[in-house]
């Protein structure tokens, strides 16, 4: 499949648990790691460079250098009510 969305349910259960896994093992054994990210990019401009499913498993260290792409902040209630809406 090309990404989570053509994900069958029983690999993308299998997928979750072994990210788990992967993830307490990631805390638990690397010197200072206090957390991890998990992500799914899905398509290019979410930062997709190859086109199977896949999870990154992502250490997490006090004060790492890594930082979100963008800052978040408080929302809109009205924008977020509007999105909710067309999702529903």
């Amino acid at each position: 499949s090309t990404d989570l969305r053509e994900t069958a349910p029983e690999d993308l259960t299998a997928m979750t648990l072994l990210a788990q896994s992967l993830i307490t093992r990631v805390i638990d054994r690397l010197d200072d790691a206090t957390g991890a990210n998990l992500l799914s990019c899905i398509g290019p401009d979410a930062w997709q460079s190859v086109f199977h499913t896949h999870l990154h498993v992502i250490p997490r260290y006090p004060n790492d250098p890594m930082v979100l792409p963008w800052q978040p902040h408080a929302g809109d209630m009205d924008d977020i009510k509007s999105v909710a809406t067309q999702l529903v």
